[in-house]
């Protein structure tokens, strides 16, 4: 483990995905692994692209901050590469290339929350709307 991680069961590693298919009569075992992750977050800003892929608070490391309420959806492309191997041997090959898997989000709303110092409850006096 490393410095800060004593006793922390979480796994910061990306996901391998393994998959058994048959090719021409032959056995293959395939590894996919993340090796990259592409952020659109929907506002015309710039992609976040990071080979984390993220972590929670407060260690978060892939995160957006919004300049702008509206409606937007945020979509995720997740570049892989792999490795293969035939079955009868030992040697493990790479795949040559990459391979790329996108998903997007329901639309969410972005909302901007002020907080303001008032002498009554806005339960009482639920004036303005944003009280």
């Amino acid at each position: 483990m490393g410095a800060g991680q004593q006793g922390d069961d979480r796994d910061d590693g990306p996901a391998e995905q393994t998959f058994r298919t048959e090719l021409l009569g032959r056995g293959i075992d395939v590894v996919a692994a993340p090796a990259s992750y592409r952020y659109d977050f929907g506002d015309g800003s710039r992609d976040l692209v990071t080979t984390s892929p993220g972590h929670e608070w407060p260690d978060h490391d892939t995160y957006h901050l919004y300049d702008m309420v509206g409606t937007v959806q945020v979509t995720l492309t997740t570049t892989w590469k792999g490795k293969y191997r035939v079955d009868g041997t030992t040697v493990w090959r790479d795949v040559v290339g990459t391979a790329a898997t996108s998903t997007t989000s329901a639309p969410f709303v972005v909302e901007e929350r002020r907080s303001r110092l008032v002498d009554d409850l806005c339960t009482d006096i639920p004036t303005p709307d944003d009280c």
